[in-house]
């Protein structure tokens, strides 16, 4: 009997996603500045998990003090 390809599709996928959180989730944040701005990031502490599995990383995501602003504000149009 053989494997369907779309579960060896899925395996390879998780397999992936699961190196690539493993290796980002061990990463101290390095010092960043925005591109549009200037200003130093901020880092938010975000949870991801691979749906299907008991998998679950901690991950610093570096984000602007901008963005949050230009959020509160609603979407920008940028021409």
């Amino acid at each position: 009997m053989s494997i369907p390809h779309q579960f060896e599709i899925d395996q390879s996928l998780r397999s992936a996603v699961k190196t690539l959180f493993d290796k980002v989730s061990l990463c101290p944040p390095q010092p960043r500045r925005c591109l549009r701005c200037g200003q130093e990031m901020q880092y938010l502490n975000a949870t991801f998990s691979l749906s299907g599995t008991d998998c679950t990383w901690q991950v610093l995501l570096p984000i602007c003090p901008c963005e949050l602003e230009s959020s509160h504000q609603g979407p920008s149009v940028t021409q």
